[in-house]
């Protein structure tokens, strides 16, 4: 697991430090600290965490924003979708959006904020210049990414909806 502090959330590094000394120690959990002044541009940051990722060596990339939790058995459901048969570079893995706008509010609807969650091999990011930049504010980078990937054709699988949580929230909290 890669964790990728922007310096908007303050005591993170403390917290990180302290209740994870046994995850960074064993290397399952990096940690990086990239402190900015210019507020939080969310695809910079999003790319930061990718890159640094792919800096760790990793050959599949998962993105969860931080107010996302994955639930039991997530990261063995990615594993297993870039280890199927005959999958090779060129399959992302996205909730999927219009499933979910079709379901009711409640149990079977994902809460709002799940959208983040993005699964893709490393050079496919590489290929299609990853989050595109020009998105500062939370929302479009994800679809610009998603269509953009599509447009390259890359095939599109989806996340089921029992992987994506989000805290509840609103606005006010998200942009704190």
């Amino acid at each position: 697991f890669v964790l990728l502090d922007y310096g908007d959330t303050e005591g993170l590094a403390e917290y990180v430090k302290s209740a994870h000394r046994k995850d960074l120690a064993s290397g399952r959990l990096v940690y990086y600290s990239f402190p900015t002044a210019r507020g939080f541009p969310i695809s910079h940051a999003k790319n930061m965490a990718m890159r640094c990722t792919m800096r760790e060596g990793a050959s599949v990339l998962c993105m969860v924003d931080a107010d996302n939790f994955t639930g039991a058995g997530f990261a063995h459901f990615i594993s297993d979708s870039f280890r199927e048969p005959g999958i090779v570079p060129g399959i992302f893995l996205c909730p999927n959006y219009q499933l979910i706008k079709s379901l009711p509010h409640g149990s079977l609807r994902p809460a709002r904020g799940y959208a983040g969650r993005l699964a893709i091999w490393s050079n496919t990011f590489l290929k299609v210049g990853g989050y595109d930049e020009f998105y500062d504010c939370w929302g479009s980078e994800d679809i610009d990414l998603n269509y953009r990937l599509q447009r390259a054709r890359n095939s599109m699988r989806h996340i089921p909806n029992n992987y994506l949580h989000a805290m509840n929230h609103n606005a006010e909290m998200r942009f704190r």
